[in-house]
């Protein structure tokens, strides 16, 4: 059985695609289309995502899947072709009332649409391996709801949902609560754009934050008390007007030049709507256990990525148990969609469990020869290399491109799209950002420790596979690896494990033995506006366009030939 995910929202560009396959167990290929397309938040239909899975699990074409689920934007008309109608589903229509036009409209045939809060639930509870769960949908706000579901009562026309609580359990979901509006989400995204850096650029504000935390000044007033599921936040959100650009008034003047950016004021502003998130997300869990008493607790939705809210949940033991999806944006929507389809839709009943995040597609030796074999005026090639002479290449000071296996789903490079850096070193962060990464200096970067090591260095409660945990630094090891210590002496770790990414691992372990020190700096595998490298090209290319000192490609090391 084949069912195919899909995503595309042109109001946010995320498209992406996932692909299941029940026949041997259970095997799911996802990737999003900038990996493909290599346009950084890319707005296209997914066609290449498509065709990425397809081929992977040996289709030959969308008509071999059983079923097709998309997160429901609006429906158009059915013109009884499969293909042609979930194109037409996603296109983009620009006039709300046409948009409201096509709610009631069902195709009939292989193509379901789902709503798009309901696709983030099932992408976070059946990857997570938990029997039941209490689920938890944040984000900026979700897409117009399917047809008979209810609207929240503060949002009776149903266009936006930005919180969602449901009890799941196979086979099962209920649907406790929603609110429409403004929720947290829309709050962060807000003043991140508020704050000068864009759409879809929250990770930049979480950074930031830190940095204002010494200042006593106060900019925001905040809802004193949250109602239900929570507060509204749309008289503070709404100050975003018609044309993207911040109603100035005497109590809070937008940056317009990103020299402002880390002055005391914006980054206050950035650590108080950080301190917000942090408030609001600790209700939202608690409000989860009360609706739910469940032990167990699922997050998705684009909140899900903010590390630091997370840690807060984690810490304050509401839950035994916290899973959050990794992609746990709208990239993460097919793979819902997906999973939807096969438990509900077409009642699979073999469990699927995401022990790691590597759901794209390994490259062959000969496909990696074949891509270095269009470089070799400008690289030198060694062959059969291993895990340990990385390490000593990074002991040694190098940045090293590291390239292997399966690429990552979501926005987090956890060691098969990596370029890593010595941590013990404190300028290497500066070093770094200079020679490759051209982004600001004021963003952390982030370790990668083997597991058994985590606590030794981390105040961290247990695993932390998808770096969705920012953890204190403990103060003895501060000094020993400054290079991804934040300002406020925390970092988001990743934690390493042989089993789920054994030569990542092996990598790690074998520079604790020359260092003492199992801890290296990960950063994503690409450079400031772009995606991360998805094919041996993509690495190759990046590695020439940049000052990385080496490439590791699976077995194979490259160096630059002198110019």
């Amino acid at each position: 059985m084949l069912i195919l995910g899909i995503h595309r929202d042109p109001y946010h560009n995320t498209g992406a695609a996932a692909l299941l396959d029940d026949g041997n167990g259970v095997r799911v290929v996802a990737i999003s289309e900038e990996r493909l397309d290599r346009v950084k938040d890319s707005s296209r239909y997914p066609d290449n995502a498509i065709k990425y899975c397809l081929r992977e699990l040996g289709a030959e074409g969308p008509a071999d899947c059983d079923l097709i689920v998309s997160d429901y934007i609006f429906q158009p008309k059915w013109n009884g072709d499969r293909i042609n109608g979930v194109r037409s589903a996603l296109t983009f229509l620009k006039n709300t009332s046409q948009r409201l036009e096509y709610r009631e409209q069902i195709p009939p045939g292989d193509v379901h649409f789902l709503n798009h809060h309901m696709a983030h639930a099932c992408s976070a509870f059946y990857p997570s391996g938990f029997d039941a769960a209490a689920v938890l949908i944040v984000d900026g706000h979700g897409t117009m709801l399917a047809p008979g579901e209810k609207a929240s009562a503060t949002d009776p026309s149903g266009i936006f949902e930005t919180q969602s609580l449901y009890a799941m359990k196979t086979g099962k979901i209920d649907t406790l609560s929603k609110t429409g509006i403004s929720g947290v989400g829309m709050l962060y995204a807000a003043f991140t754009q508020f704050l000068g850096f864009g759409q879809l650029q929250e990770g930049k504000t979480m950074g930031l934050a830190p940095h204002g935390a010494q200042s006593g000044l106060s900019h925001i007033k905040f809802p004193d008390h949250f109602d239900g599921i929570v507060t509204d936040y749309s008289e503070l959100a709404n100050i975003w007007a018609k044309k993207g650009k911040w109603v100035e008034d005497s109590r809070l003047i937008p940056c317009k030049n990103t020299k402002d950016q880390t002055n005391e004021y914006y980054s206050r502003i950035a650590y108080e709507v950080q301190e917000e998130t942090d408030r609001a997300m600790l209700h939202l869990a608690e409000f989860a256990k009360r609706k739910t008493g469940s032990k167990n607790l699922c997050i998705a939705g684009g909140v899900g990525l903010n590390s630091v809210a997370n840690q807060k949940i984690s810490e304050a033991g509401i839950f035994e148990n916290i899973w959050i999806q990794p992609a746990a944006s709208d990239t993460g929507i097919p793979l819902g969609c997906a999973l939807y389809g096969y438990y509900h839709l077409m009642g699979g009943d073999k469990p699927w469990r995401m022990d790691n995040a590597y759901l794209g597609r390994e490259y062959t030796t000969e496909e990696i020869r074949e891509s270095i074999a269009k470089y070799t005026d400008q690289v030198t090639l060694e062959e059969d290399v291993d895990y340990s002479r990385a390490a000593r290449l990074l002991s040694d000071g190098k940045i090293v491109g590291w390239f292997h296996g399966a690429c990552e789903y979501g926005p987090r490079s956890l060691g098969h799209r990596s370029i890593l850096v010595d941590p013990r070193k404190s300028e290497n962060k500066d070093l770094l950002n200079s020679r490759v990464k051209n982004r600001e200096a004021f963003r952390p970067f982030a370790p990668s420790v083997i597991l058994e090591a985590a606590s030794e260095y981390f105040d961290l409660g247990g695993a932390s596979p998808y770096m969705l945990l920012v953890a204190s630094v403990r103060p003895e090891k501060r000094d020993i690896i400054p290079a991804i210590t934040h300002v406020d002496n925390t970092a988001r770790v990743q934690t390493v494990t042989c089993a789920e990414n054994g030569l990542f691992y092996d990598l790690i372990h074998a520079f604790g033995e020359l260092t003492g020190v199992p801890v290296v700096l990960n950063t994503s595998f690409n450079v400031a506006g772009e995606p991360i490298v998805e094919t041996p090209e993509d690495a190759i290319k990046c590695f020439l366009g940049t000052e990385i000192d080496v490439l590791m490609l699976d077995n194979f090391l490259l160096q630059k030939k002198p110019r």
